[in-house]
């Protein structure tokens, strides 16, 4: 039996893909559950983003996938994607024919349940578990809304920043998960505070030659594996957008 049960909630675009392949290849977590939310992509397309990352990590597509929020909690008009420039429009690189190609049922969750009620009813049955939050929290914020005792073991949130220096627009200090639907993250903070770990946008924007003479950030992308090809079509797109910026 394995050690640590999650589920995770996504917008399925490269950096979440990374983490996903993370916790599939990790000999002692079990994924209980994907649930995908607006946010660089559709959730039609993160749906299918996720699906594919299984197929790519050698773990046929039967996680259970449920479909989440189309839009924030107040419901404005989504604003205009410019991460479309590191991520592609489908979110993963734009290269749907590269192994491993995109099929047509991906598109489809594998329930009909929405994102929140899953949520609620894993919570439930797995009182131990985590949940790790990768895209936008209006998911979890509408768990917390239909269900005042929902409740994971602890809650892991790749969202906000700790310096005010964001990455939705250059003058913006808004980190982009949260400035996604800001009301639910206010809910999801306030309401389960004391099981909260936040990893702030400041875990990526401190990378640099300092740090990669710690931690080589892209050491997983050279292996000559199947999974690695794909990990280096999902970021392709990020890479060569960071290198015409900066030249």
């Amino acid at each position: 039996m394995r050690e640590r049960t999650h589920a995770s909630d996504t917008d399925g675009v490269s950096d979440d893909i990374r983490a996903i392949s993370l916790a599939l290849q990790h000999p002692d977590v079990e994924v209980l559950a994907f649930t995908t939310v607006h946010g660089c992509v559709s959730v039609e397309q993160a749906t299918a983003n996720v699906k594919r990352c299984q197929r790519a990590n050698g773990v046929p597509a039967t996680i259970p996938t449920y479909k989440g929020a189309q839009e924030p909690i107040l419901g404005k008009e989504p604003r205009q994607n410019t991460e479309s420039i590191f991520f592609g429009k489908d979110g993963i690189g734009d290269q749907p024919d590269a192994f491993p190609e995109v099929q047509e049922d991906d598109f489809e969750p594998t329930s009909e349940d929405v994102a929140a009620i899953a949520l609620i009813r894993l919570a439930k049955e797995h009182p131990t578990a985590t949940l790790v939050c990768l895209g936008p929290l209006t998911n979890v914020a509408l768990a917390l809304k239909l269900d005042p005792n929902f409740n994971f073991k602890r809650v892991v949130i790749m969202g906000g920043n700790y310096y005010g220096i964001g990455n939705v627009a250059s003058k913006s200090s808004a980190e982009f998960n949260f400035h996604g639907d800001p009301e639910a993250a206010s809910i999801v903070l306030h309401k389960l505070a004391p099981q909260l770990v936040v990893v702030p946008w400041e875990a990526f924007f401190l990378e640099g030659a300092k740090h990669q003479k710690e931690v080589d950030f892209n050491a997983h992308l050279h292996y000559d594996t199947k999974l690695a090809s794909f990990l280096r079509t999902v970021t392709s797109r990020g890479k060569l957008a960071l290198v015409l910026r900066f030249e």
